[in-house]
């Protein structure tokens, strides 16, 4: 059963322009380690660091509640497991809140060009 639905469009020059302006701060807010690790291992991250932080807002709004509730970026992270796509994982206060919404797992799929990166979440449960 489908319990929500959230999509996110971020251009990549954006998530640059706030990581050169917060060197440090701005990526390490958002991103887990293991997040921060995987997008650093590429020529160019910030790609794919725009395509997590689409996922990151698509979940969010999958959840129906964007970063209220006491939720974090950090509380959800987004694994990419090769041949299988990519995964979520909820924490803390966004494991709860899915749990009283009812939802149970949560599909997504990213994707991102030379300008854009856009992603879509679809909450399930019941």
């Amino acid at each position: 059963m489908v319990k929500g639905i959230g999509t996110d469009i971020i251009e990549i020059k954006r998530l640059r322009l706030l990581a050169e302006k917060y060197p440090g701060k701005f990526l390490n807010k958002i991103f887990t380690q293991d997040e921060l690790a995987y997008c650093s291992l590429r020529k160019d991250p910030f790609p794919s660091f725009a395509a997590r932080f689409a996922a990151k807002e698509a979940v969010l709004k999958a959840l129906g509640t964007g970063l209220a509730l006491g939720i974090s970026w950090r509380d959800i992270e987004v694994v990419i497991q090769t041949g299988r796509g990519p995964k979520v994982f909820l924490y803390n206060k966004a494991t709860e809140v899915a749990g009283e919404k009812g939802i149970h797992r949560i599909l997504l799929s990213v994707s991102h060009d030379r300008d854009k990166a856009v992603a879509f979440a679809l909450a399930l449960g019941g």
